[in-house]
């Protein structure tokens, strides 16, 4: 009997921790869920390392929420450019097969501060219809603008600095939220940074009529700048592990920036993108982020785009 009792107990015991972590947990972090699989991405950089304090771009990185007001979410990361906008990508805050755009996004991991989005600007030429069953269209312009009407500086962040000036020989700097598991659920994601090298996309790519005809409309509306782009591989860079001490970034690292080293600083030139099958030789780099190459979303390219934006709140890019 005294047995039974002490089982009963001790189960009793279990049964009230974990409701209580659950709910701890809940209150703090979104949870994955088999049943309904509303989770769209989560984030990790392969073989990174946590950020420490000599990283100062670091503190311009944030981890951003977008939501469409109900149960469906994604999750990435972001930079800021501005007192009151981050630049992420834009699928992480517009649902190309719904052709919405996400509700609200919010900042995360800012102590026990949540600081919710005013506005979301997707790019105008990303969120144009296209065939979404094809896996050929290239999803270039996937930036967008996350507006706040409180000065992010206020919350320790601090403004990257932008540069044009890509220089191929050297390693490039990206910076993301998340862990080094498929499924990160309980865990409490760490802002992490990988140097990997860079390359230019190949010139042999074959574009679809749809992307061309895409492309040229966004250059005669000024969303891209024609004087500094001439076709669509011209706005990525290729990011990819060729050294055992390299890392990568790796699936939901979206919107993540990336820096270059001049004059012994570090500049901002792009953020994740991901991955196109259109611009890759073979379908062998879905398997491994070990073995994969991502792509860089180049900031230059959208430069009128951007500061036509941030302008509405009498804001400009700081650019080197």
């Amino acid at each position: 009997m005294k047995i039974f009792n002490f089982c009963f107990l001790f189960i009793i015991f279990i049964l009230i921790t974990s409701c209580f972590d659950n709910s701890r947990i809940n209150k703090n972090y979104f949870i994955y869920s088999d049943k309904n699989k509303k989770v769209v991405s989560e984030n990790y950089i392969y073989n990174g390392k946590i950020v420490s304090k000599e990283f100062k771009n670091s503190d311009s990185t944030v981890e951003l929420i977008s939501h469409d007001g109900n149960n469906s979410f994604s999750r990435c990361s972001g930079v800021v450019i501005s007192r009151n906008y981050i630049l992420t990508a834009a699928h992480c805050v517009y649902n190309r097969k719904l052709q919405k755009t996400y509700e609200f996004s919010y900042l995360n991991n800012l102590g026990n501060e949540i600081v919710r989005s005013e506005k979301i600007y997707p790019h105008p030429t990303y969120i144009l219809a296209y065939d979404n069953n094809s896996i050929n269209n290239i999803s270039f312009a996937d930036l967008a603008l996350v507006e706040f009407n409180e000065n992010l500086e206020l919350y320790g962040l601090k403004i990257a600095e932008i540069s044009e000036k890509v220089d191929y020989e050297q390693k490039i700097l990206s910076f993301g939220y998340g862990n080094i598991t498929d499924y990160p659920l309980f865990q409490n994601n760490k802002k992490r940074y990988a140097y990997s090298s860079i390359a230019k996309i190949s010139s042999n790519i074959e574009y679809l009529e749809y992307d061309l005809i895409r492309f040229n409309k966004a250059k005669i509306d000024g969303f891209i700048d024609s004087e500094k782009v001439r076709e669509i591989k011209d706005t990525f860079l290729i990011m990819e592990i060729k050294n055992v001490n390299e890392g990568q970034t790796c699936v939901g690292d979206s919107g993540g920036p990336q820096f270059i080293n001049l004059k012994e600083k570090n500049f901002l030139i792009g953020i994740t993108h991901g991955l196109d099958f259109n611009l890759h030789e073979s379908s062998e780099i879905y398997k491994s982020c070990k073995n994969k190459k991502s792509l860089s979303t180049l900031i230059f390219p959208y430069f009128n785009w951007i500061n036509n934006v941030v302008m509405q709140k009498n804001e400009k890019l700081i650019l080197y």
